[in-house]
């Protein structure tokens, strides 16, 4: 334990930023809601899961928030950003709905990391959310990559993913250390 807190001393890895990947409360299916799509919002149940997320974005410090367009990511990171009074910036990045390239991922990571170390919450699609992990797929260690979601379906709404990031000492070179992914409180179940 000694011998591995001696060597991400050595390797600047004892302070990190958390980057937080958050896939929306639940939504009203899409099948049931006949307006733009973009204006679809989250069910009673989503907006008690937006509840929950309140008490764990604020024990990570979110300094930073991005959130997709549409209306259900406003409504799943609006309690703590009015509550914490940070600002959530709209993305269109992370608004996309189709294939997001590795480039387009790539490019986001350079934007939310290249603005500073702050803790940063990023809210968007459930489908989506892999496709922003993939970029940093390319910093993280075998070891923490296996925690990584592959594709939507082992994502589950509200779903916090954490990554913990971390500059080398010499060659500043961005890495990923960790990662924890904490289920939502509230379950899925059936809205009364």
């Amino acid at each position: 334990l000694l011998t591995e807190l001696m060597m991400r001393a050595h390797n600047g890895e004892l302070v990190t930023a958390a980057v937080a990947f958050l896939p929306y409360a639940k939504a009203v299916p899409a099948h049931q809601w006949s307006a733009d799509d973009a204006l679809r919002p989250l069910t009673r149940q989503g907006v008690r899961q937006a509840l929950d997320l309140v008490d764990i974005c604020a024990a990570f410090g979110f300094q930073r928030a991005y959130s997709a367009q549409n209306v259900r990511a406003r409504q799943t990171v609006g309690p703590w950003a009015a509550l914490s009074g940070v600002e959530v910036r709209v993305s269109e990045l992370v608004s996309q709905t189709g294939d997001m390239s590795v480039e387009d991922s790539a490019a986001f990571v350079d934007e939310i990391v290249g603005t500073g170390s702050d803790p940063v919450l990023v809210c968007a699609e459930r489908a989506v959310v892999p496709r922003l992990l993939d970029a940093w797929r390319l910093h993280a260690p075998s070891a923490v990559r296996m925690n990584f979601p592959v594709d939507e379906r082992e994502l589950v709404a509200s779903e916090l993913c954490v990554l913990h990031t971390a500059r080398e000492s010499v060659s500043r070179e961005l890495r990923v250390v960790g990662m924890e992914r904490h289920a939502p409180r509230t379950r899925e179940a059936h809205d009364a």
